[in-house]
């Protein structure tokens, strides 16, 4: 499911695409697959960055069309002067809220926005579940992140690894080409070895022709990478 500008500035490598009922539950049990993945080659300390970039439309509904590319291209860059400029300020707003969820989420229960509020309506469930798996991770929010994948459906995010300060993947929920709804990831696999310390190589045995099978399956086991000669 990956996008393929995000995969090639990042260095994508696998993804993970599961076709089902895009509820809260779900989409936290896909989070959570995610961070025990990047658990499992020794990466913890993990920030998960929501985002709800399809809220966008409701928010320029009121706009000039002919302001809509400006506005966004503002938003891509966090530029807030430039947005109320453009008498975006509720977006500016937005964009200034961002940050920790426990700052985020009471922020955007006092804007007056009805796309708005069922977007947070939804992060809201979502960090629910999220706290009920006991997911390992810190969250924040960036309702208007619309860098990455642009044909999200909904809840966007994207996986920071604090300690190296690099995006580690990004994902979200769509609709795939077939009509289904889906929810996924990408781990940019790629960047994260370039930080990952080498592990040492492991010793070479010669074993003689014709050693007994289980002598070699030995070595083996003690760490031996076993060479015939």
């Amino acid at each position: 499911m990956s996008g393929a500008d995000a995969a090639d500035q990042a260095g994508a490598a696998p993804d993970a695409r599961f076709f089902l009922k895009l509820k809260p539950r779900s989409v936290a049990e896909i989070l959570a697959i995610a961070v025990q993945a990047l658990a499992d080659i020794g990466i913890s300390d993990i920030t998960i960055d929501l985002h709800f970039p399809a809220v966008m439309p409701s928010l320029l509904a009121n706009l000039p069309p002919e302001s809509h590319p400006a506005i966004r291209d503002a938003v891509r860059l966090k530029d807030t002067a430039r947005l109320r400029q453009l008498n975006a300020a509720p977006i500016a707003e937005l964009i200034e809220i961002a940050g920790a969820a426990s700052n985020s989420m009471p922020a955007l229960a006092a804007i007056a926005h009805r796309g708005v509020s069922e977007a947070m309506a939804e992060l809201s469930a979502l960090i629910t579940e999220l706290d009920t798996l006991g997911v390992p991770a810190k969250l924040s929010i960036d309702m208007l992140d619309l860098s990455g994948y642009g044909y999200y459906t909904g809840i966007g995010y994207a996986l920071y690894w604090n300690k190296a300060g690099l995006e580690v993947g990004r994902g979200g929920c769509y609709r795939s080409e077939t009509g289904e709804d889906a929810v996924g990831f990408t781990l940019y696999i790629n960047d994260l070895l370039e930080q990952l310390p080498e592990e040492p190589s492991a010793p070479m045995a010669e074993i003689p022709y014709g050693t007994a099978w289980e002598e070699i399956l030995k070595k083996q086991r003690n760490g031996f990478v076993t060479v015939l000669v």
